[in-house]
């Protein structure tokens, strides 16, 4: 099986590592919808990932990036990244 690494930017206090197994081909972007606290791309197989933070942390930039890693790895797989991801401080 082919692992590929990836590593996490988180903001704040530190920077999450891990890896994982890619689960699917990332299609191209159709477009990308920024509202409010949320961040919404539209595929080009018509799918759509949606991902939220609050208002005052809302940044475009990593909207876009965790919307890309929640649609590489199935919805399991992404949660227990992020909960079991070292923090360290930088």
């Amino acid at each position: 099986s082919n692992i590929e690494p990836y590593t996490l930017t988180i903001s704040g206090n530190g920077v999450m590592l891990g890896s994982y197994k890619k689960t699917t081909e990332m299609p191209e972007i159709d477009q990308v919808i920024f509202q409010k606290e949320y961040t919404i791309v539209v595929w080009a197989d018509k799918k759509r990932t949606i991902v939220r933070c609050s208002e005052e942390d809302f940044d475009k930039e990593k909207g876009l990036a965790m919307a890309i890693a929640k649609r590489l790895m199935d919805r399991n797989k992404f949660k227990k990244l992020i909960e079991n991801a070292a923090i360290q401080d930088v």
